[in-house]
């Protein structure tokens, strides 16, 4: 029995939609603060193995190259972390958050804002293969302002590794 969740039966029931669903899953998982349950590691390993397997010919995604998955997958990670990234910075300016952070939990933002200043590309590169921190890290990383140039590069490297 195939649960909702597993990515045999999200590539099976997205049927010719399927590159397009685990896509927007990936993308999901990291860009929306929703996504943290979501299969995304999964879907990209057995999406690898659906792509380049030529004996599934009754899969949609079996006949796309690779290379093509693998371009669309590092894309959706990539944007879903510019969305986790974005929404943490324009939610720091909003006044309800503003007046939970200047109570007791300002110093922790300081002393993530001082651990991002520190290590940030390496976290951001690292959080790419633990689905909780692949959801969160971005959001936390645009709500301490960390450099948008540097944000960039490592999610890119993240992102194609």
């Amino acid at each position: 029995m195939l649960s909702f969740l597993s990515p045999a039966f999200v590539i099976a029931a997205a049927g010719p939609w399927a590159l397009a669903a685990c896509a927007f899953i990936i993308f999901a998982e990291s860009g929306l603060l929703i996504g943290f349950f979501l299969p995304g590691d999964s879907l990209v390993f057995l999406l690898g193995m659906v792509s380049a397997s030529m004996t599934l010919s009754d899969s949609p995604v079996s006949g796309m190259p690779l290379w093509i998955t693998c371009l669309i997958v590092s894309v959706a990670a990539f944007t879903g972390d510019q969305a986790g990234y974005e929404t943490g910075k324009h939610s720091g300016n909003i006044r309800r958050i503003k007046s939970w952070v200047q109570g007791k939990n300002r110093n922790r933002i300081k002393r993530a804002q001082r651990f991002f200043d520190d290590y940030g590309s390496q976290a951001i590169i690292l959080a790419r293969f633990v689905s909780i921190l692949r959801t969160f890290v971005p959001f936390i990383i645009g709500m301490t302002h960390f450099n948008h140039r540097r944000f960039i590069i490592a999610n890119l490297v993240g992102a194609v590794i």
